[in-house]
């Protein structure tokens, strides 16, 4: 399998999670494609989302806890860290995404 040219999704330190495929032409569900409003299941490391009228960066992701729900790390302008809760279907605006790339 080859990466070459392919989106991937990256933590902070560049380790590789796995394809990007909201990013790749013909795997991408529809209602998921970024940037734009996604599910908050589907929010990435690397992402930036407008969160209160702010635009924050992703720099985790969780879904374990409450069952349903997911949890967004993100660090803002001035490197204030806070995580969100969100309902799995509850719709995120994605306002950029591959922050991580190299």
């Amino acid at each position: 399998m080859t990466l070459v040219g392919t989106p991937l999704v990256r933590t902070e330190d560049g380790a590789i999670l796995g394809p990007d495929y909201r990013r790749i032409s013909g795997f991408v569900k529809p209602g998921n494609e970024v940037p734009g409003v996604v599910p908050a299941s589907t929010v990435e490391p690397g992402d930036t989302v407008r969160l209160a009228g702010h635009d924050v960066l992703v720099i985790t992701t969780r879904a374990h806890g409450v069952p349903g729900h997911v949890y967004i790390g993100t660090r803002n302008e001035h490197g204030a860290e806070i995580v969100h809760e969100f309902r799995e279907s509850e719709r995120v605006h994605v306002v950029g995404v591959g922050s991580f790339d190299r």
